[in-house]
């Protein structure tokens, strides 16, 4: 082990996206829009406006619906949960009809998805404020878990 990255490791951006960017390919219109509380500090999500299609990957976690995790058992960066209530917010503004995730099967439905990402926004500012309160009121770590 040990020496320099290999040429192909060394990322390069030809573009890069702080907040959004809006591009056409041929007659699509998409739309990359930063969502820095997904798993990633550089998450975004890709949304197809004509369709109301918008692609998710990973942007609330590996099961869509679920507590995403904000420590993961690999010892991966904490995510902020008022990040991730930033970026839950952010795709459910835009109203889908199809969201694509990073793992399983589309989810479809206006409804269903904005009922969905209410209750994810919802379940997380809740262990949010509950932390802190918790945290002003002096409890340890251990009581607060």
């Amino acid at each position: 082990m040990g020496g320099p990255l290999p040429a192909q490791a060394q990322g390069t951006a030809d573009l890069e996206v702080d907040d959004s960017l809006t591009l056409t390919v041929g007659d699509r219109t998409m739309e990359l829009l930063a969502t820095p509380g997904g798993e990633t500090t550089d998450s975004l999500v890709v949304w197809l406006p004509e369709e109301r299609i918008c692609l998710t990957g990973n942007t609330f976690g590996p099961l869509f619906g679920h507590i995403p995790n904000f420590v993961t058992m690999r010892g991966d960066r904490y995510r902020d949960a008022l990040t991730v209530i930033a970026s839950i917010d952010r795709v459910r503004a835009l109203r889908p009809e199809l969201l694509l995730t990073g793992h399983f099967g589309p989810i479809a439905g206006a409804e269903l998805i904005d009922a969905e990402l209410t209750r994810l926004r919802n379940a997380v500012a809740y262990i949010h404020d509950e932390t802190v309160a918790g945290m002003n009121a002096g409890k340890d770590v251990r009581t607060l878990m």
